[in-house]
């Protein structure tokens, strides 16, 4: 089984062997709402992708990476946000296994057991039309413009509360204007948006913060506490 075509405008080339090589002495990563098997273990989609093939979390959508780990012969499954909390509560009674590039029998962190998060408050920008984002620089109107600093973003339609998109970034500007709204970057979600919404009735919000990738997981976990549902385009990535 393999994979071959371009990623991040690069071509690029994956076998099943090559996946099992890669995360073959590395630990999982806390779990999220897409999982992988490899060989027995649990692992993150995107961190199970990325490693593979050289990414970052975010340079590709769940949508893709599902289908190529598929189309190498893995089974992706999606875990409720409730066992993820459920899971996490089970693991605080235990040492905590370790994350990312942590090797395996490389130490034992027991002394981590117990991880204090501080409260993070956002200040949360207005609403922003998403036709004003995409004519920043084209017209003589000011708009307020995403800053180049990490954060999390919303996409909503006027009006509607539940959240189409939550996301999150190193780099509001780059990912909202450029990836997001015009579509100059690889953002499957934005695709998505640009193709079935009417853009002339959405409206972006960010909010900035040094840890975005843990604001927004929890903006989804209360999203999904609330209404029920991830937002519309979350498999979109």
């Amino acid at each position: 089984m393999e994979f071959r075509g371009k990623l991040k405008r690069k071509q690029r080339r994956a076998t099943r062997e090559r996946v099992i090589e890669a995360l073959g002495n590395m630990l999982p990563e806390p779990p999220t709402m897409y999982m992988v098997q490899v060989e027995g273990i649990a692992y993150p989609l995107k961190q199970a992708f990325g490693e593979t093939f050289g990414v970052g979390r975010h340079d590709v959508g769940t949508r893709d990476a599902r289908r190529i780990m598929e189309r190498l012969g893995f089974e992706v499954t999606r875990e409720p946000a409730a066992s993820r909390r459920r899971a996490e509560a089970e693991d605080a009674s235990a040492p905590e296994k370790g994350a990312g590039r942590l090797r395996r029998g490389e130490y034992d962190p027991v002394s981590w057991q117990e991880i204090n998060i501080p409260t993070m408050i956002l200040r949360w920008s207005c609403g922003v039309r998403w036709v004003d984002i995409a004519g920043i620089g084209e017209s003589s109107e000011e708009v307020r413009v995403p800053p180049n600093e990490p954060g999390v973003y919303c996409v909503f339609r006027k009006g509607d509360i539940p959240a189409l998109y939550i996301g999150q970034t190193t780099n509001l500007r780059r990912r909202i204007v450029d990836a997001l709204v015009r579509g100059t970057a690889m953002h499957t979600a934005g695709t998505l948006i640009r193709e079935n919404e009417d853009l002339s009735r959405l409206v972006i919000s960010w909010g900035l913060t040094d840890r975005p990738a843990a604001v927004e997981e929890e903006l989804i976990r209360r999203h999904m506490e609330e209404w029920r549902k991830l937002p519309q385009y979350a498999s979109g990535g």
